[in-house]
C-alpha cells in the first residue's frame, strides 16, 4: 500500500511539473512590427497524460524582447524574420496585467499563453562572432555594411548616409575623393592628397594644401595660406589682393595692356 501511495504521488508530481514550462527553443513564424509581437512555433515535443508524444501549438501574441527603451525612444532594434530561431521564455505569471493592467479572473502559472520572446539564438557561429572574439570588440553587421567599436576606435566598412551635421575636433584622415555639395568652412588647416572638388562656396581661415588637382564650382576664400603642388582651374574670377587676375590690365610705356590670355 505504501509502495501503490509513492508511485501516485510520483506520477502526480510528474503530472504537475509537465504542466510547468519556462524556456524552450523556437522558430518564429511570423512577426508584427507595429504591435512588437510574433507567432513562434516551440521546437521539441511534449508527452500527453496517456503517453503520446505531440508537437507543441504555435504560440500567438507573444512580446518580442529588445534592448530598447521606449519611454526615451533609445535602443537596438533589428529584424525579426520568419524562420529565425530564438527563445522562448515563459513568464511566471500572466502577461494580462503587464499589456493592459487587467487583472486575470483565473490566473494560471508557467502557461505557454505567457511566452515571451528574445530574438537571436543562434546556431553555431559566424564571421562577425569570430571577430569580435578576435579583436576584442563589438560588432555590428548587416550584409555588407560593418561598424566595428573597439581598440578606441570605430571602423565603418560600406556606404556611410549622414543626414544631419558632422563635427571633427580632432584630424581628419582622408584617402579617396571628396565632393561637398553645399558650404564648407574650415578653421585650421587641410591638406589633401587626391582630387578636391567644392560645387559650392568653400571658406578656409587657415591653410590649405591639395596635392592633386582643386575644382571649386562656387566662391574660394583663403584667409591663410593656399599651397598647391598640382593644377588648380579657375572657371570664375580670381582675385588677390583685390585685383582681379581675370580681367586686369597694366600702364606701361605704350598704354594700357590687354586682359590677360
Amino acid at each position: 500500500m505504501l509502495q501503490d501511495l509513492a508511485q501516485q504521488v510520483e506520477e502526480t508530481a510528474k503530472a504537475v511539473v509537465n504542466d510547468i514550462h519556462t524556456a524552450l527553443p523556437g522558430k518564429i513564424v511570423s512577426f508584427d512590427p507595429e504591435k512588437g509581437v510574433a507567432s513562434v512555433q516551440p521546437k521539441g515535443k511534449y508527452r500527453t497524460t496517456d503517453g503520446a508524444s505531440m508537437e507543441y501549438p504555435i504560440i500567438s501574441e507573444v512580446p518580442v524582447t529588445y534592448p530598447y527603451c521606449q519611454t526615451a525612444n533609445v535602443g537596438l532594434i533589428f529584424p525579426v524574420k520568419p524562420g529565425d530561431s530564438c527563445m522562448i521564455i515563459v513568464s511566471e505569471v500572466e502577461l494580462d496585467e503587464w499589456r493592459n493592467g487587467a487583472e486575470s479572473e483565473a490566473p494560471v502559472r508557467y502557461d505557454l499563453t505567457s511566452a515571451m520572446l528574445i530574438p537571436g539564438l543562434c546556431l553555431g557561429g559566424g564571421s562577425a562572432m569570430k571577430k569580435a572574439v578576435e579583436s576584442n570588440a563589438v560588432v555590428i553587421a548587416s550584409g555588407n555594411v560593418e561598424i566595428v567599436l573597439g581598440n578606441g576606435k570605430i571602423a565603418v566598412t560600406g556606404d556611410m548616409t549622414v543626414e544631419g551635421n558632422i563635427s571633427v575636433r580632432g584630424d581628419f584622415d582622408m584617402t579617396g575623393n571628396a565632393t561637398v555639395r553645399g558650404n564648407q568652412e574650415i578653421s585650421g588647416s587641410t591638406t589633401t592628397g587626391g582630387k578636391l572638388t567644392v560645387k559650392s562656396g568653400a571658406e578656409i581661415a587657415g591653410s590649405a594644401s591639395v596635392g592633386g588637382s582643386a575644382s571649386v564650382g562656387g566662391s574660394h576664400t583663403v584667409g591663410g595660406n593656399q599651397t598647391v603642388s598640382g593644377s588648380q582651374t579657375v572657371s570664375g574670377t580670381l582675385t588677390a589682393g583685390g585685383i582681379s587676375m581675370t580681367s586686369h590690365t597694366h600702364t606701361g610705356y605704350h598704354g594700357e595692356t590687354g586682359g590677360p590670355h
